[in-house]
């Protein structure tokens, strides 16, 4: 960096130092209204939220049947939870029924072949 570009640099800092110091003059943005034309503008801002109350409101009702539905489906889906366990414990319990039918009738079919089958 070259002495020109040092100086230019450090004339600039030290601009924009004296521009943050320095504050800004207040200005009024409406001291070129009237005051009915203020106190419209105050009716009108106090409408808005008004209405933004309203619509927040509504929007929190909603939200709320919306959670409360929620609930519900979280039940529900507990619920069918609970009964496809249920389920699958009543097949297992059938599949050990009809594996103890099977053995029963294995027994069977000996015994009556060891009953029946022998020729005294």
């Amino acid at each position: 960096m070259n002495e020109l570009e040092r100086m230019r640099l450090l004339s600039s800092a030290r601009k924009l130092k004296e521009r943050e110091d320095t504050p800004a003059p207040f200005e009024d943005p409406y001291s070129d209204m009237t005051p009915d034309e203020k106190s419209k503008m105050i009716m009108e801002l106090v409408a808005s939220r008004e209405r933004d109350a309203e619509r927040i409101r509504r929007d929190e009702a909603r939200i709320d049947a919306l959670l409360s539905k929620v609930d519900e489906l979280l039940s529900l889906q507990k619920a069918a939870i609970a009964a496809e366990k249920e389920l699958d414990d009543y097949k297992q319990l059938v599949s050990n029924l009809l594996s103890k039918i099977t053995a029963l009738e294995e027994r069977l079919k000996v015994r009556n072949k060891n009953l029946y089958g022998c020729k005294s």
